[in-house]
Order: C-alpha cells, then structure tokens, then sequence
C-alpha cells in the first residue's frame, strides 16, 4: 500500500497563485515524474482546477488536431474530484479515504479564507501545506497570520498529521529592490519559519490559460519560473530527503 501525503498550496489571500501553482506542480510530478497523483478541488465556488479539467476535455472533444496531440501524448490524466469544505466534511473525508493507501500525492486546492466552517478539519488531513507569499505588506501580514493559527492549532497536535509547512516565494520580480525579500527572509530565519530556497518568477505565461493545463506537461515556456525547482522540493520533501535542511525550527 502507498503511503499516500495530502499537500496543500494555501492562503488566506486570494491571488497568490495557489491553484495556479497546484495545477502546475501536480502537473509537473504526474507526467514529468511520473508519481501517481490526484487532485481534490475544494475552493468552492470557483473550483478553478475542476473546472478547468471539464473545459480541456470539451475542447479536445471539439478539436481534433489537439485530441491527436494528446493521443500522442499516451498519457493518463490524474483524477480531480470536486469537494466542498463544510461542518462535518462527510464528503471530503470520504474521497481522502478513496485515495489514501492507492495515491502518491493529492494536491488539496482550499478556499483562501480561514472564516469558513470546517476549514480547520481539512488543514489536519493535510501532510504539507505550502505557503505562497509575494513582496507586498497585505501578503506578507496574510501569511504570518496563517501560519500562526498552523502554529498554535494544528502543526504537531494528537489530532493531526500535519507534519509541517513551507513559505515559498512567488511571483518573484529579479527587477524589483531586493531589500524588502532579504528583509523578510531575515524575519523569518529569526521566527524559525521554514521557507524553501527558492523563488518562483512572476511570468506572462501563467496568466494565459492555454499554458495552463491538467492534462498536458509543463509548456517549455515555463520551465525558466523556477516552478521546476518546486515540484522538485515538494518531491524531496514528501520522501524525506530535504526537509531537514530547510526547516529553520530544526537546531
């Protein structure tokens, strides 16, 4: 039986990018790494990732030179289930159970609000919750906010499997000041907030959506993101093999 973990790239800020980055990062470990991966979509109403499934298989539907192009891909798409966050998470914990034991990864794609019944339920399903910040004020207090409720309520508690979390820049600028990333790196490092080591460019290519896709690898155009880098964290870090080394908690 695989010893399934559950990820999610959350906030309670919207536009950070999290169902952008799952779609991406779940993309990039299913078809370039070749993990067994799902998806559960529980930002509900939006259900962006969900959505955008039904909208790709429609139009290959529709097209026959890119159902051809995807035939030649020879690759099975990974499941996405829809959900909603509620009180009891009846439905929710039911597809977690589905797929735990017969997954490698399930990206959970949550609302961006910690005001929403149930949400904390779903935050100690998760093994990994990554945190994507970008460089401005509202952003940055938004994530300190989130992490510490991860803090005080559910890293590490008898009721959870939250094993940790991750603050990952992204939308990064090379031409922007660089004090203001150096700053809040060096608050971090004094606050023991663990943040990945590198930082994901902000890119024309993630905000047009025939680059956004749940059935078809990364596009080329976006490898130069760093987005690689991340998959590629996220991977060592649910085998074990990084998480040590980032994790400014640890002595």
């Amino acid at each position: 039986m695989k010893q399934t973990k559950f990820i999610a790239i959350s906030s309670q800020k919207g536009g950070v990018g999290k169902s952008t980055l799952t779609v991406i990062t779940a993309s990039i470990l299913s078809y370039l790494r070749h993990k067994k991966v799902a998806v559960i979509d529980a930002d509900f109403p939006q259900q962006f990732i969900y959505n955008l499934r039904d909208t790709e298989l429609k139009t290959i539907k529709d097209d026959p030179i890119r159902a051809e192009a995807f035939v030649r891909q020879q690759l099975h798409p990974y499941p996405i289930h829809s959900a909603v966050v509620s009180k009891d998470n009846n439905a929710f914990s039911s597809i977690c159970q589905q797929l735990d034991g017969n997954t490698d990864v399930v990206f959970v794609d949550l609302p961006g609000t910690m005001r929403l019944d149930g949400i904390s339920g779903v935050w100690r399903k998760m093994d990994y919750i990554f945190v994507p910040i970008e460089p401005d004020a509202e952003s940055l207090k938004s994530a300190i906010g989130y992490i510490s409720v991860l803090e005080d309520q559910i890293l590490n508690k008898p009721d959870s499997r939250l094993k940790n979390y991750f603050v990952i820049w992204n939308k990064y600028r090379k031409g922007e000041k660089q004090e203001i990333y150096n700053q809040v790196e060096a608050f971090f490092l004094k606050k023991h907030i663990p943040l990945l080591p590198v930082k994901i460019e902000d890119s024309v290519y993630f905000r047009r959506k025939d680059l956004r896709s749940t059935l078809l690898p990364l596009q080329k155009n976006m490898m130069h993101s760093h987005v690689v880098e991340f998959a590629a964290h996220i991977e060592d870090i649910i085998s074990k093999r990084s998480e040590e080394i980032i994790d400014n908690r640890l002595p």
